[in-house]
């Protein structure tokens, strides 16, 4: 009886980072176009967050693949979402209210 050869050990992690961080790219190219023709301010922030929601998620599962870098990169993103989450706030506070 023919048997198929196991997968490499990772790959469906690999395959859900790869998901995930797509997606997230996804969402910047929605919240780019929108800013422009249909959603306000607020439904940009509120993409731009779920985009860094799902590069944090990526991270998270890539992290059981290469724990090291993953956590230099782990740091980046979240120190650039708390810059980003302060930046956002502060155009919308002072432009639209």
């Amino acid at each position: 009886m023919y048997s198929f050869p196991r997968l490499p050990r990772g790959i469906g992690q690999a395959s859900l980072m790869l998901a995930l961080h797509s997606s997230g790219v996804f969402t910047d190219i929605l919240a780019l176009l929108f800013s422009t023709y249909i959603f306000s301010e607020l439904g940009c922030m509120v993409l731009f967050l779920l985009n860094r929601t799902l590069s944090l998620s990526a991270l998270c599962v890539s992290y059981r693949l290469h724990p090291l870098p993953t956590l230099l990169l782990l740091t980046i993103t979240i120190l650039h979402l708390s810059f980003e989450i302060i930046t956002q706030f502060y155009v919308f506070y002072f432009c639209f209210l």
